[in-house]
């Protein structure tokens, strides 16, 4: 992190949340700032984004992590993750879309493992919610730091391709009970863009399944849908009227 060049500083800080709260002047990969982490001192979830990501899309997470080895055991962990997680992603939500989340991430396994007692509980994360906002474990997937990041900062690389229009909320967190810093750096994200702009699944006689249909962000609309034909959903006196144009009738896919 930089913290001497104010344009990188504001921009880092308008792209990841928690960036301001956690970042210190002390341990660095690059730059003279690393996000300090410490779960006992209230300090559990560092930067974190959120993307709305469309089938086909590959993201790339990489971040640096060491930690200040105290020679503890740290098999504890903390009790009040998912509140932390819930308070960083909601920000700017309304209070029912925080309570939605709140209740999806407080059923959230936070570890799918047994992790070493002699390593901090320290993670570089991602976690999917479909476009309803439903949380789904299978997609979704960390990586731990290992001793090694005890004497150099340690690579943590993350990877996943994208199945189901949705959210990505990436993040790294310190959950180790026992007070033991963790320094993050130069966490880097890359979202590649699907070639597919749009996908539509129907129901046997054209209607949308729409669980499994949607388009990319900034796509515009395609109305050649069912057998190719071109969807006219025109409103009249507020009601929508969506058919299908085959030419010498129109069609509805609703009427069965």
């Amino acid at each position: 992190m930089e913290s001497e060049d104010a344009t990188i500083k504001a921009q880092e800080e308008g792209e990841f949340k928690n960036i301001s709260d956690t970042r210190q002047p002390s341990i660095a990969r690059t730059g003279d700032e690393a996000s300090r982490l410490n779960a006992a001192e209230g300090e559990m979830v560092g930067p974190a984004i959120s993307l709305k990501v469309s089938p086909g899309d590959r993201i790339k997470m990489q971040v640096f992590a060491k930690y200040t080895d105290g020679g503890k055991d740290y098999s504890g962990v903390v009790d009040n993750i998912s509140s932390a997680l819930t308070n960083s992603y909601t920000t700017g939500l309304v209070e029912a879309q925080k309570q939605i989340i709140g209740n999806a991430l407080a059923g959230v396994p936070r570890l799918f493992f047994t992790p070493t007692s002699t390593v901090p509980r320290a993670y570089l994360n991602y976690m999917f919610f479909n476009k309803y906002m439903v949380y789904d474990q299978s997609r979704s997937g960390f990586k731990p730091i290992t001793g090694s990041a005890a004497t150099a900062f340690q690579e943590l690389y993350l990877e996943t391709l994208i199945e189901e229009e949705g959210f990505l909320y990436i993040y790294v967190a310190n959950e180790s009970s026992e007070s033991v810093d963790v320094f993050f750096d130069d966490l880097k994200i890359t979202h590649i863009g699907s070639t597919v702009k749009s996908n539509t699944d129907y129901y046997l006689f054209g209607l949308t399944i729409a669980g499994l249909s949607g388009e990319s962000a900034g796509t515009n609309p395609n109305k050649y849908l069912y057998n190719g034909k071109e969807l006219q959903d025109d409103k009249f006196g507020g009601v929508s009227f969506a058919m299908y144009d085959y030419g010498a009738r129109m069609y509805d896919p609703c009427d069965w």
